[in-house]
């Protein structure tokens, strides 16, 4: 590798992580079908649900408390998913669940942080207004799995049995949440679950809301700042 290159990949990485995060999401929707209700998708799941929270603490990067708060979590959070994974413990699946949310919402906090810090409109400051979206139906994906597994019965018209749902099963109900439509049998039964429900609700409709201000004031500076530089190099009239 030429030395331009090695000083060009660490430099892209760096100035394209909020890219980075969305393209591994978006993985992990696509992969949705092989993660089926299955021992090998269950593996398969642990697999990509450990790569998101790496790929989490990575992004974390700019921001050093919410790097090492998102790092402390990450570990415990791989290491009892595999636990649960080898010896099917709730307990310690649920652990694990909450742990992993906890890094979405550190990873959360830190994309807020540069969505709506002053400067110009990047490339990854708009995958970073995005990745927030994404992330909000993710997160919700582990809420809700912690909610069936301590309150079967709490949605009607899941098709597995509630013992047996994990997060990727629920990934369908909370993104047609997220994205208010409705294409979904699903329906929160339980207080708990409608409260949860409704929480999502409101975060993606404030999110958007908060963003797309943001972005219009964003442009429109710009857009000010341009103007008034035009017309001062406009040369003046003599007279």
């Amino acid at each position: 590798m030429s030395e331009h290159a090695r000083s060009w990949s660490p430099a892209w990485l760096r100035g394209n992580r909020n890219l980075i995060l969305f393209g591994a999401l978006m993985l992990t929707i696509v992969m949705l079908p092989a993660l089926e209700h299955s021992e090998r998708g269950e593996l398969l799941f642990a697999v990509l649900n450990m790569f998101i929270t790496f790929v989490s603490v990575i992004v974390n990067g700019r921001s050093r408390v919410l790097f090492w708060i998102a790092f402390v979590l990450a570990g415990p959070a791989v290491v009892l998913r595999a636990i649960a994974f080898l010896n099917d413990s709730t307990p310690v699946l649920l652990w694990s669940w909450g742990l992993s949310a906890a890094v979405l919402v550190a990873t959360m906090l830190r994309l807020l942080e540069d969505v709506f810090a002053p400067g110009a409109v990047s490339r990854d400051r708009l995958f970073g207004c995005v990745t927030v979206y994404v992330l909000i139906g993710l997160l919700w994906c582990h809420l809700y799995a912690i909610i069936v597994e301590l309150s079967p019965g709490a949605f009607t018209g899941l098709e597995a049995p509630s013992r047996s749902l994990r997060v990727a099963d629920l990934a369908y109900f909370s993104f047609n949440v997220v994205t208010t439509v409705a294409l979904t049998n699903v329906l929160p039964v339980s207080r708990t679950a409608q409260m949860v429900v409704l929480l999502q609700e409101f975060a993606a409709v404030f999110y958007m809301a908060f963003v797309i201000a943001r972005l219009v004031g964003m442009y429109s500076s710009a857009s000010a700042r341009s103007g008034d530089t035009g017309d001062d190099a406009t040369p003046k009239p003599r007279h």
